[in-house]
């Protein structure tokens, strides 16, 4: 129309008026650009739907607590929660316990007797000790080569003992009183572990006072099998026996039920009645004079008596202190497992009967321990 060009040339410069073809190209864009730059402007931003907002849920939530009923109600919820919350969580735990477990007030019992009892033997830890265990813990510690001869222990007062060291193993006298002081200190059980040992006698035995202050008498120390002594005992150090054939030993079963009355000592016991024999009598039961043993009137005073020599070394020692004779090896292959455990009894208790510097002896005796043991182990397969 001649109105909309008249307009336009007004606020454009250079357009033409009559050019009807210019307009007919250029018209529409010219007309978009003025509307968009002009007063119309914010109709040209209209769209043909309105846009639809997506707001996440924590929009939702912040948009809904702008409403004060809304944000009151919430407030109210919150201390509710609080207050009642634990006291609810601990009724439905306390349900699935009892539905789990029945018996939940009878250990709930036994857990309040034991902290009842933990807390009396706290207070008597202050005020007793476990004699035993410090004795025990005390003598485990003694190196071979070392006799106590006295011991004095108080509640809270510190340790004495007495006794006498010997040279053993190489080591002399002072360093084994030495190396049991090391050995207290190691326990963490005592401290200010102090000692004095008189000087060496003949052939270097010394005898020795020491003290030591008890820190901690409930203390459990941890020893290593080479230093336990009830694992691994004096008797088997000096049989030479190690820890672990010691649980050979304890592994071979015991007779049981039915077979109580077929022991090995009930079945020698009636082999010796089958034979007719009269058992073994103990020593100091027999009243005659026996062969071989004096029995003339004693001279020399007190305790002495006159000695004639026999053909066993060890007669007059009793039944249970005895060396017992050789075993052939082809002898032990063929034992019945009630022999062997006789026999290895027999061989065990030799063993620490043995005289110092007998090596021979107790070379054979351990020998005959180990086929022994090897004989039981194939008799229980």
């Amino acid at each position: 129309p001649d109105v909309i060009i008249e307009g336009v040339v007004k606020r454009i410069q250079g357009v033409p008026r009559d050019d009807r073809a210019w307009w007919n190209i250029w018209g529409i864009v010219v007309g978009g650009l003025l509307a968009a730059t002009g007063s119309l402007q914010s109709l040209t931003t209209m769209k043909l739907h309105a846009p639809i907002l997506h707001p996440s849920a924590t929009e939702r939530f912040i948009e809904k607590c702008d409403d004060k009923s809304i944000a009151m109600k919430l407030a109210i919820a919150a201390l509710i929660l609080l207050a009642f919350g634990p006291a609810i969580v601990s009724g439905v735990k306390l349900t699935l316990l009892e539905m789990m477990n029945p018996e939940l007030q009878v250990q709930y019992d036994k857990v309040v007797e034991i902290r009842k009892q933990q807390i009396v033997y706290k207070e008597l830890g202050k005020s007793v000790w476990p004699m035993t265990k410090i004795v025990a813990d005390i003598i485990n510690n003694v190196p071979i080569g070392i006799d106590i001869d006295s011991m004095r222990i108080n509640v809270g007062e510190p340790i004495s003992m007495k006794g006498r060291a010997r040279n053993e193993d190489g080591k002399s006298a002072a360093d084994l009183v030495a190396q049991m002081q090391e050995n207290l200190q190691a326990t963490g059980m005592f401290k200010d572990i102090q000692f004095s040992y008189k000087p060496a006698e003949t052939y270097g035995a010394r005898e020795f006072d020491l003290w030591a202050s008890v820190v901690d008498p409930l203390k459990r120390p941890r020893y290593s099998p080479a230093k336990d002594f009830g694992h691994w005992t004096y008797a088997m150090r000096q049989a030479g026996i190690d820890p672990d054939e010691e649980s050979d030993l304890t592994e071979v079963p015991m007779p049981t039920g039915s077979d109580v009355n077929d022991s090995p000592m009930d079945a020698a016991n009636r082999d010796m009645r089958t034979l007719g024999g009269e058992p073994p009598a103990f020593v100091g039961e027999i009243e005659e004079p026996i062969e071989g043993r004096a029995t003339g009137p004693r001279s020399g005073g007190i305790g002495s008596e006159t000695k004639t020599h026999t053909d066993n070394p060890y007669a007059g020692r009793g039944g249970g202190t005895r060396i017992p004779d050789p075993l052939d090896p082809a002898l032990i292959a063929v034992m019945s497992e009630d022999e062997a455990r006789i026999s290895l009894t027999d061989v065990t208790e030799g063993l620490q009967h043995v005289s110092r510097g007998d090596d021979e002896t107790k070379k054979r005796l351990r020998d005959e321990m180990h086929l022994l043991i090897d004989r039981l182990k194939e008799t229980q397969r």
